[in-house]
């Protein structure tokens, strides 16, 4: 182009809004070294928020610290942040991040010995196989994708290094002192938690300890466990506002999916993890252990609460209780024996208890499958006509002459009635 022509096209360039994208903070994938992700690292005892934060010798002081370094949008690229045992004091907040996967893992002792998560071999970096304990003090932890569309994935670790076995209690968070939660789950794509343990003897208030809405397609809940006091609200409420896990505007599904570990090669628990931490549910002194919000109209909602260990701690009930709402639309597989169940669903939904077998499907609140015949509640008010199209039929109740009344609408539009005498 002719150098005199440049200054007549009035070319303005702005570049104060301008954010680069940290292609030099990508790294090669282990499983496939064509592909680049992001991993950071982050060691409360031993690291600094002032590192680059790309390997143990440079880790970062915070997780928030780690995850302040992905890009808004990570290109449906993968991130995995590391994070040392100890106790990080801090409010973590994945926000407004969309397009990709991001990774929260425990460094385990075994990864001692794994490369990639060991970049140049630095320093020998995992110490212990303690915990890693969030303390938000008045913050709740949040994952928060930036919209409902924003296709991020979540999953917190807390594995082996094989994958094949669980281990509990790796992940905790506490407190969140002043907020509705301890942890909040907010516009994610999916979620896959394989254990998380939630701490709320701190807490005097909020109504969960974890919150979870507007996933888009899926929640993988494998294992779960609350440590709870008489002194929150949260584990001592006895309605269905409060509770361990409260489900709001379901989009996808939420599957508590508590048959990841014992197959397709995984194993269950580490046996490091005796009893009673070798549950998949494992609540101390929490009454309600799940509450549907609102909006739960998803049949493809399926909890299972068949595997759990509870501690009374104190609480006036003999068993954990699991409390559907009004708009409960989904299916909720439980053990009588290990929890109760307080129905209080108004549409089409499944309840299947796994001690006997036995599944009802609540076709709505006036009619149910028992799984051998429908049941439908009594009726004393008489329909009208109108009511019914031809082929159909009703019953009532006339308790006053102890009868069962029938209204019958036949194919041709002509309605008959009759009766039966109850003994």
């Amino acid at each position: 182009m002719d150098k005199e022509y440049i200054p007549q096209m009035n070319l303005t360039v702005r570049t104060n809004n301008y954010v680069e994208y940290p292609y030099n903070k990508l790294v090669p994938a282990n499983w496939d070294p064509s592909l680049l992700m992001f991993r950071f690292f982050a060691d409360a005892e031993r690291g600094n928020d002032s590192n680059d934060g790309m390997s143990w010798g440079t880790a970062k002081k915070t997780i928030s610290g780690a995850l302040a370094e992905l890009p808004l949008n990570l290109e449906s690229r993968t991130a995995f942040i590391i994070v040392h045992s100890g106790s990080y004091h801090e409010c973590v907040s994945l926000a407004n991040v969309s397009n990709g996967s991001v990774f929260l893992i425990h460094a385990k002792t075994s990864m001692n010995a794994e490369p990639w998560w060991n970049p140049l071999n630095d320093i020998s970096p995992v110490r212990n196989n303690n915990p890693i304990v969030v303390d938000g003090g008045s913050n709740f932890a949040l994952f928060s994708g930036w919209t409902q569309n924003s296709d991020l994935q979540l999953t917190i670790d807390s594995t082996t290094l094989d994958d094949t076995k669980l281990m509990w209690g790796r992940w905790i968070f506490k407190n969140g002192n002043g907020q509705p939660w301890t942890v909040f789950l907010r516009n994610l794509s999916s979620v896959f938690i394989k254990n998380l343990v939630v701490d709320l003897t701190g807490k005097t208030d909020g109504s969960a300890a974890v919150g979870i809405d507007g996933i888009k397609t899926q929640v993988r809940l494998v294992s779960l466990g609350i440590i709870g006091s008489l002194n929150s609200p949260v584990c001592t409420g006895s309605n269905g506002w409060y509770g361990a896990l409260s489900f709001n505007t379901v989009q996808g599904s939420y599957v508590s999916d508590t048959n990841w570990y014992g197959s397709s090669g995984n194993s269950g628990f580490d046996p490091a993890y005796i009893p009673p931490h070798n549950k998949w549910f494992d609540f101390d002194t929490v009454r309600n252990i799940y509450t549907s919000s609102y909006n739960i109209v998803s049949k493809n909602v399926q909890l299972t609460f068949s595997d759990v260990y509870w501690n009374q701690g104190g609480l006036p009930v003999t068993k954990p209780v699991i409390y559907l709402t009004s708009d409960f639309g989904g299916k909720v597989t439980y053990n009588k024996t290990q929890c109760d169940i307080v129905d209080g669903s108004i549409i089409s939904r499944i309840i299947s208890e796994s001690s006997t077998g036995v599944t009802t499907q609540y076709i709505t609140n006036k009619l149910r499958d028992s799984g051998n015949q429908l049941i439908q509640k009594n009726y004393n008010v008489v329909p009208a006509d109108s009511e019914l199209q031809p082929g159909e039929q009703s019953f009532w109740i006339d308790e006053a002459a102890n009868k069962l009344k029938i209204k019958v609408k036949k194919a041709n539009g002509t309605v008959v009635n009759g009766e039966v005498s109850l003994a």
